[in-house]
């Protein structure tokens, strides 16, 4: 992702600088719930694996409003990137939520 951006601006630090750290910090802690819950009943295992799985949706959604913010408009994407590529790029991290 960061290798077709030009330039960084102040919405492109927020976004780095507070949205993605906090997310990432945090996947250790439903990391060990799961570990711990390996064992449990099936209710146990799936409540651990929802909370698991939700902690990554949260860092697809950081990492999409990192990408908007720089592809909107091409607001901070090089110039010698082709648009399908933003496109394309684009796309994918789109699909990656609901994955």
């Amino acid at each position: 992702m960061f290798e077709s951006i030009r330039a960084a601006d102040h919405g492109i630090f927020v976004l780095k600088n507070l949205a993605l750290p906090p997310v990432v910090s945090f996947i250790p802690f439903p990391t060990e719930i799961i570990g711990e819950e390996l064992h449990g009943t099936f209710a146990d295992r799936r409540t651990a694996s929802l909370f698991y799985g939700s902690t990554f949706v949260a860092l697809s959604f950081a990492f999409n409003a990192l990408w908007s913010w720089a592809a909107h408009g091409r607001r901070l994407v090089r110039a010698d990137t082709p648009q399908p590529a933003v496109d394309a790029h684009t796309r994918r991290s789109l699909i990656g939520i609901p994955t």
